[in-house]
């Protein structure tokens, strides 16, 4: 019902969960009522950005958030540039690149199927593989469905900051938290 109700009045569905584990039984779920009923909608899975990244010397540094906004700050991430471009002509490129994933895409894909298209997408020699997190990021605005942590909407800062990249209005959402009773304790350790 609460699917049905958001895609009728144009509202977003998140979807918390506090565990990975958690996003691919709700994929399979919504991949069922959109093969079973007659709902078109889209879903896009997140989880926390360095899970998703691609870039190696990202990946495997001590402070992986700050390195990462120093690369695409000074322009070094390549991954950065083919998801969202550094210039207008590299954002048109990477729009196009968007545009295909979509397509590929389908109605929802995990996080982990998302990251190895976009890291195929440089063994097919297409100049290198785009940020899987900040496509995830760009299939967002036009899904109906997010699932994503517990932090990606209440821990401070995230929330605010997630919320503008996806293009979303958190009172224009319908939110519904798996295993709330855990929420608490868990937003409280971070």
């Amino acid at each position: 019902p609460a699917l049905s109700y958001a895609i009728e009045n144009e509202k977003k569905l998140f979807f918390l969960t506090p565990k990975k584990s958690q996003h691919v039984m709700a994929i399979n779920v919504l991949k069922d009522i959109h093969d079973n009923h007659d709902l078109d909608f889209k879903v896009v899975d997140f989880v926390g950005k360095r899970n998703m990244c691609s870039n190696e010397q990202a990946c495997y540094a001590g402070d992986f958030y700050e390195i990462c906004s120093k690369m695409r700050k000074n322009q070094q991430c390549k991954n950065y540039e083919l998801a969202v471009g550094y210039n207008i002509k590299q954002r048109q490129f990477a729009q196009k690149r968007i545009e295909s994933v979509s397509k590929w895409y389908g109605c929802a894909r995990s996080h982990d199927e998302l990251k190895a298209y976009c890291e195929q997408q440089q063994e097919f020699g297409l100049f290198g593989s785009p940020c899987p997190y900040y496509v995830s990021l760009e299939l967002a605005k036009d899904a109906n469905v997010i699932i994503c942590d517990y932090n990606h909407l209440f821990a401070p800062g995230v929330s605010d900051t997630f919320l503008s990249k996806t293009g979303t209005a958190l009172h224009d959402s319908i939110i519904i938290v798996d295993e709330a009773h855990n929420m608490p304790k868990r937003l409280c350790d971070n």
